[in-house]
C-alpha cells in the first residue's frame, strides 16, 4: 500500500528556506530519504494518514434460515487524494482454520456496490486468505471530501451450531484496517421466531476485549450497538449473538463431511501424494538400497589390488566426492609426484607443479590420466593460486569424471531409475494441488504464495545446514556458494512481499501446505542419497579400504606387533600416503612415521622427497608436508570459488478481531 509521504508539502520548507546551500543539497537528496523513510515507517502508516480516515462505519447482518448471512457495510471516509485516489479497497476474508487444523471456506456472493448512492464499478481478485474488491474505476479520480460506500454481499458457513443454542460470530469491523474510525456501530436481525438468548461484544485491536461500546436498540431478534469512543488505526468491533435452537436447520453430518472434503482437497491431494511416494520411496530403498552386510575389519599393509588413491577415496566416501573431491584430487597430485610425473613445489605461498617428462602416463589410472592431461594441456607449469575458476573447474571435472565412469556400476550402484516414480508421483501432487485450488476448493486462486513459501522454506533449511556442517567443519565455505539460488528466492520473495504495489503480507500465505510440499522435496533428496548401494565387489573393496585406514591410524600408532606387517620404511610411508591423503588420515600417518622411523635415521641417510621442493625439515617431515597440503588445499579452495554472479463467541470466550468476518481494506 502507498504510504503519503512526509516530507511532502510545506513541513520542511520553512527550514531549508532558512539555509540556501544545505536546501539545495537537500532536496538533491529528498526522493532517497522519501524512499527509506516510507519504508521504514510503512507499519506506522496510520500516523502518515491522519487526514485521511473511516468518519463513519456501519454494518447490518441479517442472518438467514438458510444459513447465509445478509451483510451491508456503509462506509463514509475523507477524501485528500493521497492513498484515496480513485476508490476503495476492500479486503474480506474467506478461508479459514478449523478447530481440527482443517481448512474452511465461506461462499461470498457480492450483490452489489455503490457510492454516494449510485452504482460503481469494481473488480473481485483473490490475496491469499481474502477476496479484494477493487472499488472505483483506474480513470476517475474521487474529488475530495466525504464519499459514502455501500457494499452489499452474502456469505455462508458463518453460523455456529452448539448443543444448546446457534450462533453468529462476526468480526464485523475488521482489525487490518490502516485508518482510524470516527465511529462505528453493528446491527444483527434474526429470523422470525428466533430470540436472542446472549450476546456479547468486544472492540480494540486483534485480540481485545475491550467494552467501549453502547447497546442503542434491542429487541427479541434484533440488537444494534455503536462505538464509544473513535477507534485507531487497526481497531475494530466484533459480534456475537445467539438464539434458541431449531430456527436455522443445522448441517447433517454428510453435508459436513461433503463440505469439509471439498474444502480440503487441494491438501488431500498433497497428503495422499506425500504417502504414496514415501511408500514408494521406503520400498525402493528395502528392495535395491540396502547395503550388503560387511565383512571383518583386519588391518591391510597394502592398497586394495588395483584401487588407486582416488578411487579409495571414492569407495571410503560411499561411491560419492561429495565430501572428499578435494582430498582426492590432492591425492592423485601427490601420488603423480611420487611415481616421477611431476613435481610439487611449495617455496613460496602458493603451491606450483612441473611437469617432468618421466614416464608413460597411458599407464596411469583413468583418473589419474584424465588430471594429468588436463593439468598440462598447455603449460608444463602450473600455480594453483594463478589458475582460473573456469580452468580449475574444467581440471576437477575432468578427473571426476573419469573416475566416475571407470568406477560406474562397479563398486555402487546408484539405482537412479528407482527415483523417477517418486518424482513423479511429487509432480503429479503438485499438480493436482494447483488444479484443485483454481477449479475445486474456493478461492479459486492458483497457490502462488504456498509453492514459493515452500520453496524459501526449503532454501532456508538448505542454508542452515550448509552453514552448520561448515561450522563443524564437515564443509568448506566454499561449499556455501552451491545455495544461491535458494538465496536468490528468499530474498527476492522478502523484498516483493514487503515492496510490491499491493498489500501482501505473509498471513496471506495458507501454511498447512507447506510441511507436504518441503517434506516430498526433502524424501527426494535423502532418499536420492540412500538409494544408492554397494555392489558385492564395491562391499569388498570398502572392507579392505577400511582395513588400510586401521592399519594407517591404530595399527602403527599402537605398534601393534603382526606377522605379516611390513618394516616402516620412508618407501612404505611414500607409497601409502597418497591413500592416507584420500583418507584424510595423512597426519597420524606422518605422525607415526615421524616419531618412529624419520627421527631414527643416521644424519647421512635423512628423508628427503625427490618429488617436493620448498623448506623442508629433514628430521621433522610433518610440517612441511602438513603446511605442503594446508597450502594446496586454500590454492584449490580459492581456485573452486565460483565469481559472484552479475545478476540478479457469544458466552464471553470471544474478542476483538475473532469470529468470522474481519479484514480491512485502504485505497488506491
Amino acid at each position: 500500500m502507498r504510504v503519503n509521504n512526509p516530507l511532502q508539502g510545506e513541513g520542511l520548507g520553512p527550514y531549508l528556506a532558512m539555509f540556501p546551500t544545505t536546501a539545495r543539497a537537500m532536496r538533491s537528496f529528498l526522493p532517497l530519504i522519501a524512499l527509506v523513510l516510507a519504508f521504514l515507517v510503512a507499519p506506522l502508516d496510520a500516523h502518515a494518514q491522519r487526514g485521511e480516515r473511516i468518519t463513519d462505519y456501519k454494518v447490518s447482518l441479517s442472518v438467514n434460515q438458510d444459513r447465509t448471512v445478509d451483510i451491508v457495510e456503509t462506509i463514509t471516509i475523507n477524501v485528500e487524494g493521497n492513498v484515496f485516489k480513485r476508490g476503495l479497497l476492500r479486503d474480506i476474508p474467506v478461508r479459514y482454520r478449523g478447530k481440527l487444523g482443517e481448512t474452511v471456506y465461506i461462499d461470498l456472493d457480492v450483490k452489489g456496490i455503490q457510492r454516494d448512492g449510485r452504482r460503481e464499478p469494481y473488480h473481485l481478485s483473490h490475496e491469499g486468505r481474502y477476496v479484494r474488491l477493487r472499488i472505483g474505476s483506474a480513470d476517475v479520480f474521487l474529488q475530495h471530501g466525504l464519499h459514502t460506500y455501500e457494499i452489499r454481499y452474502s456469505v455462508s458457513d458463518s453460523i455456529g451450531f452448539f448443543d444448546n443454542y446457534d450462533e453468529i460470530y462476526w468480526n464485523a469491523i475488521g482489525t487490518e484496517w490502516p485508518f482510524g474510525i470516527d465511529q462505528a456501530q453493528v446491527s444483527v436481525q434474526l429470523p422470525d421466531g428466533a430470540k436472542i438468548q446472549q450476546q456479547a461484544f468486544y472492540t480494540g485491536g486483534q485480540g481485545a476485549q475491550s467494552d467501549h461500546y453502547e447497546v442503542v436498540n434491542r429487541s427479541d431478534r434484533q440488537v444494534t450497538v455503536r462505538s464509544t469512543r473513535p477507534f485507531a488505526a487497526r481497531e475494530g468491533m466484533t459480534i456475537a449473538v445467539a438464539w434458541q435452537k431449531g430456527i436455522v436447520p443445522a448441517p447433517t453430518e454428510t453435508e459436513k463431511m461433503v463440505e469439509t472434503a471439498y474444502d480440503n482437497s487441494p491438501l488431500a491431494i498433497l497428503l495422499v501424494a506425500l504417502v504414496t511416494q514415501l511408500r514408494w520411496l521406503y520400498y525402493a530403498w528395502k528392495k535395491v538400497g540396502r547395503d550388503p552386510q560387511g565383512g571383518a575389519i583386519i588391518p591391510l599393509y597394502h592398497p586394495p589390488k588395483g584401487i588407486s588413491p582416488a578411487i579409495a577415496s571414492y569407495v571410503s566416501g560411499l561411491g560419492s566426492f561429495a565430501k572428499s573431491q578435494q582430498a582426492s584430487f590432492m591425492a592423485a597430485l601427490v601420488d603423480l609426484a611420487i611415481k616421477g610425473y611431476l613435481t610439487i613445489d611449495s617455496t613460496s605461498d602458493d603451491v606450483a607443479v612441473e611437469k617432468t617428462g618421466k614416464g608413460d602416463p597411458s599407464r596411469l589410472p583413468a583418473g589419474q590420466k584424465a588430471l594429468f592431461a588436463k593439468l598440462f594441456e598447455s603449460k608444463t607449469r602450473r600455480t594453483f593460486a594463478n589458475l582460473s575458476y573456469k580452468t580449475m573447474a574444467g581440471i576437477m571435472s575432468a578427473f571426476i569424471s573419469a573416475v566416475d565412469a571407470e568406477t560406474d556400476q562397479v563398486y555402487f550402484r546408484r539405482n537412479s531409475g528407482y527415483m523417477v516414480p517418486g518424482f513423479i508421483i511429487a509432480i503429479l501432487g503438485l499438480v493436482g494441488y494447483c488444479v484443485a485450488s483454481v477449479l475445486w476448493a474456493p478461492p479459486f486462486n492458483f497457490p502462488l504464495l504456498e509453492l514459493v513459501a515452500a520453496g524459501c522454506t526449503t532454501g532456508v533449511l538448505a542454508i542452515v545446514i550448509g552453514i552448520t556442517k561448515v561450522l563443524k567443519g564437515k564443509k568448506k565455505v566454499s561449499s556455501l556458494f552451491q545455495l544461491p539460488f535458494f538465496v536468490i528466492i528468499f530474498f527476492g520473495t522478502i523484498f516483493t512481499v514487503v515492496t510490491g504495489d499491493e498489500t501482501v503480507n505473509m498471513i496471506n500465505i495458507d501454511w498447512l501446505p507447506v510441511p507436504f510440499i518441503v517434506a516430498m522435496i526433502i524424501a527426494l533428496y535423502l532418499f536420492n542419497d540412500w538409494m544408492k548401494a554397494p555392489t558385492k565387489q564395491g562391499r569388498e573393496v570398502l572392507d579392505e579400504v577400511e582395513g588400510l585406514r586401521l592399519f594407517m591410524t591404530v595399527t602403527v600408532a599402537e605398534q601393534a606387533e603382526h606377522a605379516d606387517m611390513p618394516d616402516l620404511t620412508p618407501q612404505l610411508y611414500e607409497d601409502l600416503l597418497p591413500y592416507a591423503i584420500g583418507l584424510g588420515v595423512e597426519k597420524s600417518w606422518s605422525k607415526a612415521f615421524e616419531d618412529k622411523v624419520f627421527s631414527q635415521l643416521p644424519p647421512d641417510k635423512t628423508y628427503r622427497p625427490r618429488w617436493h621442493s620448498g623448506r623442508f625439515d629433514t628430521a621433522r617431515p610433518t610440517a612441511a608436508l602438513a603446511a605442503m597440503t594446508t597450502t594446496l588445499g586454500t590454492n584449490l579452495a580459492s581456485a573452486m570459488t565460483p565469481p559472484a554472479s552479475s545478476s540478479s463467541g457469544s458466552s464471553g470466550g470471544g474478542f476483538s478481531g475473532g469470529g468470522g468476518g474481519g479484514g480491512g481494506g485502504g485505497g488506491w
